[in-house]
């Protein structure tokens, strides 16, 4: 009995374990693309070269680095990769198209006479080019949207507590605790 709880302990430990590994994506190491929001100035897009105590090194073009304090940080974003805006440009095309279609539906049924050999319902006619223009307009809006991007972003934490050599010191090595209200 002990042996089959202690294997479902083991087992649970390394499946949630695991499962956090891979949903961890707040890891800042050097090399990836970080955005720095800071008070009063544009944000700051580059690649993160080094993360000290009270800096952070972002090199922000091929020979240009910047280095930014951690007293002005407001954010860090961590670069996840790029999205399509087709589903947005669908809903957006679709919302036109289908006002439009309702709108010209509306006005081909003012325009007939019941007495008309080919007579249509309004409701059917609003319905019917709400129906067909709203999906033509999804199927432009989905084309157009799939050209245009968008970057996705993931908010993270600065690490507070850092262990760092202190050279001038000879072997010692230096404990910092860093806490913000």
């Amino acid at each position: 009995m002990f042996r089959s709880l202690a294997a479902l302990g083991v087992a649970s430990f390394v499946l949630t374990a695991g499962g956090q590994a891979q949903t961890d994506t707040t890891h800042l190491a050097p090399g990836i693309r970080v955005r720095i929001h800071r008070a009063h100035y544009a944000p700051l897009v580059g690649n993160l070269v080094s993360l000290g105590p009270d800096s952070l090194v972002v090199a922000v073009a091929p020979a240009d680095t910047a280095f930014v304090a951690r007293q002005s940080i407001t954010q860090v974003e961590i670069f996840q990769g790029r999205k399509s805006n087709a589903g947005k440009g669908a809903k957006t095309g679709l919302l036109i198209g289908g006002l439009g279609g309702a709108l010209l539906g509306a006005m081909a049924a003012a325009a007939q006479d019941e007495s008309d050999f080919l007579y249509v319902p309004p409701g059917q006619l609003v319905l019917g080019g709400a129906i067909g223009w709203g999906a033509l307009g999804a199927g432009i809006g989905a084309l157009i949207g799939s050209g245009s991007h968008t970057d996705r972003w993931q908010p993270t934490v600065l690490p507070t507590a850092m262990v760092v050599p202190d050279e001038a010191k000879g072997r010692r090595v230096a404990l910092g605790l860093r806490i913000n209200f």
